[in-house]
């Protein structure tokens, strides 16, 4: 009894380790019928790039097409991207591609003190109190090989170069999507209006493209809303963001006559108060040339600024004559 018994378990661990050793082979035959091809399991480091892609993907607002899901592909490395534009020449040294690949990695490895000099920069330029949370995902976007060829269709890639235009996009896609603290640090700034504000950007935006300037000056002194639009801000083809705010802060002088004042306001604020009568002259003598109709030649008048130009210009005569008279 005990010999068969053994002998039935001999053969059953046999058969056993016959089936597990044929179970490949045996399931291949079964898939050359049923036409079934077998899966392919994805290696760490294929996994890893493809998390990597997507996440660029997501950063750009892109959708990842199913090939792309499907895993990395040897075109769409990031070796090769940055291989690519090194071969074109878009680099003007290696110490230049090296400092901006730095900050590639700086992304996915934490704080680097390159990224938060980058961050005291922008908060310096703009007046602002904190950092966009979009401020990584623009990054991302702009160290992509196709933003770069976009950004730089001259070639000739600087550390710095890349910086101020990477600047830039921050501070367009601010005022696209979250403009209430860019507009407020300015309105602060340069002490006016928030729609001042908007006009003085859309018309340094359309860089005082006259019909369309106009239009913007129009919708100010009606007071209605101006907004500034996605197509509009895509237009924006600045290399510096300290270069931009500068031709903001220039074409100040378009907006200020044209402002809804108040002679309480021309006393306050245009001539500061000032109570010495030989200081009070001098101001006026500044004040009254940029308020007169006939000096404000920055586009032809529509009627609605010659109005308003011509109030201004009464108001801030009156408001003189007051004070003087004081």
């Amino acid at each position: 009894m005990l010999p068969k018994l053994l002998s039935n378990i001999i053969l059953a661990v046999i058969a056993i380790v016959v089936l597990y050793t044929l179970a490949p082979l045996i399931k291949e035959f079964l898939n050359s019928f049923t036409g079934k091809k077998p899966k392919k399991s994805m290696s760490k480091n294929d996994f890893d790039e493809m998390v990597r892609r997507k996440s660029e993907q997501l950063a750009s607002g892109a959708t990842p097409s199913r090939s792309q899901a499907a895993g990395p592909t040897k075109s769409t490395s990031t070796r090769s991207e940055w291989d690519y534009l090194v071969e074109k020449g878009y680099f003007e040294s290696d110490e230049d591609k090296e400092s901006i690949q730095k900050l590639k990695k700086a992304l996915e490895w934490g704080v680097d003190p390159n990224i938060e000099k980058i961050q005291k920069s922008y908060l310096k330029l703009t007046g602002l109190k904190e950092i966009s949370p979009e401020f990584n995902s623009i990054l991302s976007l702009c160290l992509t090989k196709n933003k770069v060829l976009e950004s730089f269709p001259k070639k000739e890639i600087t550390y710095d170069k890349f910086v101020n235009k990477f600047l830039v996009e921050l501070y367009l896609k601010g005022l696209q999507t979250n403009p209430t603290p860019i507009i407020g640090a300015l309105s602060k700034k340069l002490a006016i209006s928030s729609l001042a504000v908007l006009a003085i950007i859309k018309i340094t935006i359309l860089n005082k493209s006259e019909e369309k300037s106009l239009t913007t000056l129009d919708i100010f002194i009606e007071g209605e809303e101006i907004s500034l639009s996605e197509k509009l801000l895509l237009t924006a083809n600045e290399e510096s963001l300290k270069d931009f705010i500068i031709k903001i802060k220039k074409n100040i002088d378009i907006i200020i006559p044209l402002q809804a004042l108040k002679e309480k306001e021309i006393k306050n604020k245009i001539f500061s108060n000032e109570k010495d009568k030989t200081l009070l002259k001098k101001t006026y003598k500044k004040v009254i040339t940029q308020f007169h109709p006939d000096r404000w030649t920055f586009f032809s008048k529509s009627e609605l600024i010659d109005k308003r130009l011509r109030e201004n210009f009464n108001l801030v005569q009156k408001t003189y004559d007051t004070m003087m008279e004081d």
